[in-house]
């Protein structure tokens, strides 16, 4: 049986892969793996808390910044609703890889861009993901991490936003980084959360121009991860970083 995974943010084709927006996707908990854009997720949220743009739900529904009706579904609960089914795709161990963007606030709604993330004093993006503006590349630190082949095959066509403060509590008792910038900083990088993984990969230039290949490798890195889970005792094994 195929293991389907959720993506929200540029369109990626893959036969194993739902397409969707942050809004219009089904229910995050009925997947097992999801993988996200942030920036994309923030666009849209704007555009319904502006009244810029029509969104609808996975049921059809218009999305409203107010309260909603039999006709419409409110924005605040939906937002709400993507918090719950967050914590519950963790809770079954769920993986959520990210594409790393900095903690940003929706000025329109009471929301940061993270919020659909669970609380944890542990890792809280807008104090433990630190905002940067790298060139291109990434070096690889784990040579053998899932996500790998994310950076190698990609390499100049992605660059950080955001690098791991890895004296975050969550990060230092299971963290680990298996990407640098140039000058050292933590672009690539995993922890435990919630009773399930993240994986933090620095943002893609122009993922519109590369949907395909973008796609390919994603695909395959996520069969890495759980070829590595199948391979490995819980708790994770924590690979060190190359000298």
């Amino acid at each position: 049986m195929t293991v389907r995974t959720l993506v929200t943010g540029v369109p990626l084709p893959n036969l194993a892969f739902d397409n969707a927006s942050f809004l219009s996707a089904p229910s995050f908990s009925e997947y097992g793996r999801l993988f996200i854009d942030p920036a994309a997720a923030s666009r849209v949220i704007d555009e319904v808390a502006q009244g810029t743009a029509v969104h609808q739900t996975y049921g059809g529904q218009a999305i409203v910044n107010g309260e909603g009706s039999s006709f419409a579904f409110g924005l605040a609960e939906l937002l709400e609703m993507r918090r719950r089914e967050t914590a519950r795709l963790l809770e079954r161990g769920g993986l959520i890889v990210c594409l790393g963007y900095p903690d940003a606030v929706h000025t329109d709604i009471t929301w940061n861009r993270y919020s659909w993330l669970p609380e944890d004093e542990g890792f809280a993006p807008a104090k433990h993901l630190l905002p940067g503006f790298g060139t291109t590349g990434a070096v690889l630190t784990v040579e053998d991490h899932p996500f790998a082949a994310f950076l190698r095959t990609l390499d100049k066509k992605i660059a950080y936003r955001v690098h791991v403060d890895e004296e975050a509590p969550a990060f230092r008792q299971g963290g680990r980084v298996f990407a640098r910038s140039a000058g050292g900083s933590g672009v690539g990088f995993d922890l435990p959360l919630a009773g399930g993984h993240l994986v933090f990969l620095p943002a893609i230039v122009k993922p519109e121009a590369i949907r395909t290949q973008v796609a390919e490798v994603v695909a395959e890195c996520l069969e890495a991860w759980d070829a590595d889970a199948a391979a490995t005792s819980a708790p994770r094994l924590i690979h060190k970083e190359a000298s």
